[in-house]
């Protein structure tokens, strides 16, 4: 049986089985469409969910996904009573991680050292600032006063020509720009004051610590450009992540989120995935560059009937979303033989944490990952597969086909189900663009149960708008639901 036959999306198989089914229907992002659910084995459900990237606090954005299908699986799981196997991993080798990880411990070793004096703290910082504005303010430091940002006249004569940051075409230029401009402001106004008192010879130490937190998201980028390349002590990446991830199931738990049955991290499975990678080339779809290998999509995709992107088909060739799915480290290849085409294992540059492999000494790219951890423990088909509707395209769609190819499959995934973002302020909340709530600054103000209500007022694949009035409602609707069961429960007595 058939779902979808349409020459613009690929053919979609509806799994059949002679087991009693329920009568369960679901949206599946394969189809755009509800379709039945039927299990591969039974009355037993492989499920998969894309787990976090552990490099900074989980925000409410990620409490959204979680607790949706959280909600999800326990209908599932308890309400209708299917044998769930469900397998989460966590990402803790990425880009990611790795550029956290060093910029967090070259600040640290710069604050502490002893022999920088203030004024050449003063001079890095101003250097770092003019590199930062210059990089991501470019196109209208150039029109709008046609030099490039170098005293602090210059900075204050740009904010003044793009109206201390409300210009409507500078705001619009890019979604970070917000971003990037309030962290260079907190740069330029902390660097003032520490300018000033170094220039009276009033500079204290802890003046200049102030300064370095202040103007951290400026200069961390620069120390690491300065010396990245010189990390070479694998536990600094390491304990950023286990760092990170305790801190993850601390608030999964008081979400009330179950834990998945097993959970799978990147660097216990770097074995697995190169075995994985060499299969896919051996299989034809995947090339060595430079001892990196690249997923080839131009091979893949119409070869044996696979298709590539299906689920976003009208991605397809999106070069930023192609960029973003790559990684901030990865630079773009002039040899690879496509644009789409997509790191399965990358060279692992000076500063990078590195593990061996046919192809040299590497890491494995971020798509790779969840491909081999979720067929190692759930097999070559798999029924459900969760995560954000922001991994669709290209996270998702690179899963698909590099799992296929490996497998010469044309279903790896049977039901796939994505949670709609969360908004706030009319933006997907995003640790990219540092509009976020963390889930223990929300936590501090409502309660688990509060928060979990306010998901449910939402439909689960659709966008969800997080601000005080949505909150409030929430309340509202929990307090009527706690007091109707208080109410019930003293009746029963």
């Amino acid at each position: 049986m058939m779902s979808s036959n349409s020459s613009n999306r690929p053919v979609w198989n509806q799994p059949e089985s002679t087991y009693p089914q329920t009568g369960l229907k679901v949206f599946n992002s394969l189809t755009k469409s509800k379709v039945p659910f039927v299990p591969r084995e039974g009355n037993n459900v492989s499920w998969y969910g894309c787990g976090p990237t552990v490099y900074d606090a989980a925000h409410m954005g990620h409490a959204c996904s979680y607790v949706t299908f959280d909600i999800i699986r326990r209908i599932m799981e308890d309400y209708i009573g299917y044998d769930m196997s469900v397998v989460m991993n966590i990402t803790d080798v990425d880009d990611k991680v790795i550029l956290r990880a060093r910029q967090k411990y070259l600040l640290k070793q710069y604050q502490d050292d002893a022999s920088l004096s203030p004024e050449q703290v003063v001079g890095d910082v101003t250097a770092a600032f003019n590199e930062y504005v210059n990089k991501h303010f470019k196109d209208f430091v150039e029109s709008r006063i046609g030099k490039k940002v170098a005293t602090s006249e210059d900075w204050k004569e740009f904010v003044a020509a793009v109206d201390q940051g409300k210009d409507a075409a500078f705001v619009a230029s890019d979604e970070k720009t917000p971003m990037h401009y309030n962290a260079a402001s907190t740069a330029f106004w902390a660097l003032s004051v520490a300018r000033l008192h170094v220039s009276e010879g009033k500079a204290r130490p802890d003046e200049m610590l102030t300064l370095t937190n202040s103007a951290e998201d400026v200069l961390s980028p620069w120390l690491d450009r300065q010396h990245g390349a010189e990390v070479t002590d694998q536990r600094i990446f390491r304990d950023l992540a286990a760092f990170w991830e305790k801190d993850f199931f601390e608030d999964m738990d008081a979400l009330n989120v179950r834990r998945p049955h097993v959970l799978t991290r990147v660097s216990e499975f770097v074995d697995d995935i190169v075995r994985f990678v060499q299969r896919i080339i051996d299989n034809g779809y995947a090339y060595e560059v430079d001892g990196s290998v690249y997923f080839d999509v131009g091979a893949f995709d119409g070869k044996n009937d696979h298709f590539y992107a299906k689920l976003e088909p009208n991605s397809k060739g999106n070069s930023r979303l192609l960029a973003d799915g790559e990684g901030s480290l990865t630079k773009e290849e002039l040899n690879k033989r496509s644009l789409s085409d997509f790191a399965l294992w990358k060279m692992s540059k000076p500063g990078e944490p590195r593990w061996p492999s046919p192809w040299g000494e590497g890491r494995p790219g971020w798509h790779i990952e969840c491909s081999v951890m979720a067929s190692e423990i759930l097999g070559a088909q798999i029924d459900v597969h969760v995560g954000g509707i922001d991994l669709a395209f290209p996270h998702h769609d690179n899963e698909l086909c590099q799992s296929e190819a490996h497998f010469e499959n044309h279903q790896w995934v049977n039901y796939f189900m994505h949670a709609g973002h969360l908004n706030i302020e009319g933006l997907k909340m995003s640790k990219s663009l540092k509009n976020f709530i963390t889930i223990k600054e929300a936590l501090n103000k409502y309660s688990s149960r509060q928060i979990r209500t306010l998901f449910l007022l939402s439909q689960w694949n659709k966008p969800l708008f997080f601000d005080a009035k949505s909150m409030e409602e929430a309340i509202v609707i929990e307090k009527s639901l706690s007091n109707f069961f208080a109410n019930t429960t003293a009746l029963l007595r």
